[in-house]
């Protein structure tokens, strides 16, 4: 691996440095885009693992879509490899530590995520674990989705992040797969989680997660949550 230091932004022509971000596989910084003026996430990762981060972001590259966090900018640049994407700082999740959302809300950010993975199916792309964690949302409330695969790849090196967030049918047969049945019932979660802050098949370990998931109904909504569709 070439002998780099990322404690700063490397030079990169066209990218203003701000401050570093974070480490998430590739080394991540808050940049302008010095022709736009817009804020972008940069990621960046020695040459030798080009590959990995094009298997990254290369599937989100191929959408245009305004609930769709965009692929601004892709090169190499020395021994560097980089990527630049629409910087948004929220993520659902964080919205979610306040606590349930309104049913209204609830049913807007629904249909903004339908509408994502209608355009993502048409390019044969697929969202990896549709999760509070992996939805941005912008300061006007809009949100986008941020990881996904290209649908021929999904059963051969993608996984959820936690068997609570598993289609049954996943567990079964011990493959994930990209079937609209699988990706109807990950959205299925994502609203239960939106209605109530909490998602539907908590469990103390491993075992107890596997049983709930695979024979279990999860709690009744207007158990957790008994304001739930009165404004509707």
């Amino acid at each position: 691996m070439p002998n780099i230091n990322f404690t700063k932004q490397p030079p990169i022509p066209g990218y203003e440095p701000i401050r570093p971000l974070g480490i998430n596989l590739g080394t991540v910084y808050l940049a302008r885009h010095s022709s736009s003026g817009i804020l972008v996430g940069l990621i960046v990762w020695p040459t030798d693992l080009e590959s990995h981060a094009r298997d990254l972001y290369e599937p989100l590259a191929r959408l245009c879509h305004p609930n769709i966090i965009r692929v601004i900018d892709m090169g190499k640049f020395q021994a560097i490899f980089f990527c630049a994407i629409e910087y948004v700082e929220k993520t659902l999740a964080d919205l979610l530590i306040k606590g349930a959302l309104p049913d209204e809300r609830v049913v807007q950010f629904t249909l903004m995520i339908i509408s994502a993975l209608r355009h993502a199916k048409i390019h044969e792309v697929i969202p990896i674990g549709l999760t509070p964690k992996s939805i941005l949302i912008t300061d006007d409330n809009l949100l986008k989705l941020s990881a996904f695969d290209l649908s021929e790849k999904i059963s051969k090196r993608s996984t959820p992040p936690s068997l609570a967030l598993m289609a049954p049918e996943w567990l079964r047969a011990g493959v994930v797969t990209a079937s609209e049945a699988s990706q109807i019932y990950l959205l299925g979660i994502l609203m239960y989680e939106m209605l109530t802050a909490k998602p539907p098949f908590e469990a103390k370990d491993t075992d107890a997660t596997l049983e709930r998931v695979l024979n279990e109904m999860p709690e009744p909504l207007s158990h957790i949550n008994p304001w739930i569709w009165k404004n509707l």
